[in-house]
């Protein structure tokens, strides 16, 4: 995309999918290209306002927000470039390692309403503030996807009629109307704020009746929230517009950090410091678009020899022009959920479905000695295919978890050593009785895993 080279998929959401990118001097950036079904409306309204929300997101000026550093909304497919910060999301970090400490939660705070001051302060509203949208990085928090920023003014881009937002972190105003105000990013905020320290959004909800009527009639629920950071989010989740503090006022009640804070710990907890690092250390390796694989989507990264402009194009000026080398994204364009499923299939169904493939063809049958005498060789070979398609699943498939990759190879080199010994020297009884048990010890620890890991999908989903 003009002078990026895309080289893997950070993520996707309801307007497009973000991309790593690289300059040629070697700056990373996070390229957001939008969904090309959103062109078959009112295009060249839709490039208009692509070409005011970039504008606007140049004028925000805060640490703590993820800067513009190139678009181009003439291009086919239209995009955006943005500082791209290694990390890991609240989101994540939460899940992981659950609700922040009151330290961090106060540096947190002061990184979030201090990023709104810079929102607000160049006429925007962000409308979508939820932990998927805060990384983390080892300085401090970073809002990020401006994409979905909509100019404060009475304009065009604030009447769609579209809502904007996630369920959970939305602001009550914001279930009735789109022209919502910064009090609306400030109640988000409030509600991220409640969600780090305890792990669960302020306002339950299994659907959206229910959501909205807890979120209209019922006070946050707060029980885990540091009592030094309750007046801040208390009154940032205030029901009523008017009666919630602006971000720069919010800034100033925040509490000092503990007195007991060492100033070489960081911010965070030791194990969320760790991730980021890794996590940055992994997006910066990413390979190439020759290799890159991504098994979160059916879209491919395609470069042509030449950029696909549209014809007859805006009159409107472009930001910041770069030469026609843009790749062309595939108009697939999987709904989340079903990228959800697919990703969950590739992760956990596909190698546990290979685990029990291998179970039901050997194990059983191994068990049963006048079965061995009789059919040894046939119960070894099948057992080797089976071994084998594990190998497989695990080295072609990159969606496999790193666990039961390292469970799979485990896995397959005892059984490939048992293969061995079966034939060489006739060690069918001594395997008869020792391979059942290390099989179904492996059985039950995919299975704990796999429960570990449902669980902190669901923490996840509430935080999406």
């Amino acid at each position: 995309m003009g002078k990026f080279r895309l080289v893997g998929l950070l993520g996707a959401g309801g307007m497009g999918r973000v991309f790593l990118g690289r300059a040629p001097d070697g700056v990373a950036a996070a390229v957001k290209v939008v969904h090309p079904y959103l062109l078959n409306g009112d295009e060249t309204e839709f490039r208009r306002r692509f070409v005011r929300e970039v504008g606007a997101a140049r004028r925000v000026g805060s640490g703590f927000t993820a800067a513009v550093l190139d678009a181009d909304p003439d291009a086919a497919v239209p995009w955006l470039a943005t500082e791209f910060v290694p990390g890991i999301t609240l989101g994540d970090a939460v899940a992981r390692f659950g609700p922040l400490p009151e330290e961090s939660l106060t540096a947190l705070a002061s990184g979030l309403f201090t990023a709104l001051s810079g929102v607000h302060g160049a006429g925007l509203v962000h409308r979508d503030i939820k932990p998927s949208n805060v990384m983390l990085d080892v300085d401090g928090p970073k809002v990020i996807d401006f994409g979905i920023a909509r100019v404060a003014e009475a304009t065009g881009l604030t009447r769609t009629g579209q809502t904007v937002g996630t369920l959970g972190f939305m602001s009550p105003e914001q279930f009735e109307r789109s022209d919502v105000g910064p009090e609306s990013d400030v109640f988000s905020v409030g509600a991220v704020l409640a969600y780090a320290a305890t792990g669960r959004p302020p306002f339950p909800g299994d659907t959206l009746p229910v959501l909205f009527a807890n979120l209209t009639t019922r006070p946050p629920d707060l029980d885990g929230l540091p009592a030094a950071l309750a007046p801040l989010v208390e009154a940032a989740l205030a029901k009523s517009p008017a009666a919630r503090p602006t971000a720069e006022a919010a800034r100033a009640m925040i509490p000092a950090p503990p007195t007991h804070v060492r100033a070489d710990h960081g911010w965070l907890p030791p194990a969320a410091t760790t991730a980021i690092l890794r996590a940055a250390s992994a997006a910066l390796r990413t390979p190439g678009p020759a290799t890159f694989a991504d098994a979160k989507t059916t879209a491919d990264v395609r470069a042509p020899a030449a950029e696909s402009r549209r014809p007859g194009g805006d009159a409107s000026p472009r930001v910041h022009p770069v030469a026609p080398r843009a790749s062309v994204i595939s108009e697939a364009s999987p709904a989340p959920a079903a990228a959800s499923r697919r990703e969950a299939w590739e992760r956990f169904g596909l190698p546990a479905l290979v685990f029990a493939l291998i179970m039901v063809s050997s194990d059983f049958w191994v068990a049963d000695t006048e079965m061995w005498e009789h059919w040894a060789a046939a119960i070894l070979i099948v057992r080797f295919c089976m071994v084998g398609l594990l190998v497989c699943t695990m080295t072609v498939n990159p969606g496999s978890s790193g666990f039961l990759r390292g469970v799979g190879y485990v896995f397959a080199a005892t059984n490939a050593v048992g293969f061995y010994l079966g034939v060489m020297f006739g060690a069918g009884p001594t395997l008869a009785h020792s391979m059942p048990v290390f099989n179904t010890a492996i059985a039950l620890s995919v299975v704990a895993y796999a429960y570990r890991e449902v669980r902190t999908r669901r923490m996840r989903l509430a935080a999406a």
